[in-house]
């Protein structure tokens, strides 16, 4: 008879916790398409690092996507404690803000080029850069409310 995951050991459950989920994760990617970003089992204590910290997420992908890793009970629930579910809404959102910023080295590169030009107050140049970034990003949604914000802010200078 086998033992149920939650009627084992803690010690025994940490032996191999995640290692199904991402296992499964990995034999679904291409190679190379992915690296280890989070901690896996580290050789010391993390109490002393912060929650964000902690929860740093398994994988990034080629495409610059955080990739958690968690198994489900037998009830077919994925459960989160709230520190966790926090930690990993707080990298969401700073994702989120990268992703808005640029998906392309190209449009990066633009949109901090506008950056620059929006401090000096060159908003012909800001509106250039913006619409450079947006070629290469045309669904950017960012690029395009600062397109709208910048010739606003020209019209008014």
């Amino acid at each position: 008879m086998t033992t149920g995951w939650s009627d084992q050991s803690f010690h025994r459950r940490l032996a191999t916790m995640g290692d199904t989920a991402e296992e499964k994760f990995e034999s679904l990617q291409e190679g190379g398409s992915f690296v280890r970003f989070g901690f896996n089992r580290p050789p010391f204590r993390m109490t002393h690092l912060t929650s964000f910290t902690r929860h740093t997420p398994d994988y990034v992908t080629r495409d610059g996507l955080l990739v958690e890793c968690m198994g489900m009970g037998r009830d077919g629930v994925l459960k989160f404690k709230p520190e966790k579910y926090k930690a990993l809404m707080e990298w969401n959102a700073k994702q989120d803000v990268a992703e808005r910023r640029g998906q392309t080295p190209q449009g990066r590169q633009y949109y901090q080029k506008a950056e620059a030009e929006m401090k000096r107050e060159n908003w012909a140049g800001a509106i250039q850069n913006l619409q450079m970034a947006q070629t290469f990003e045309k669904e950017n949604e960012l690029f395009k409310e600062k397109i709208a914000e910048v010739r606003e802010r020209q019209k008014n200078a």
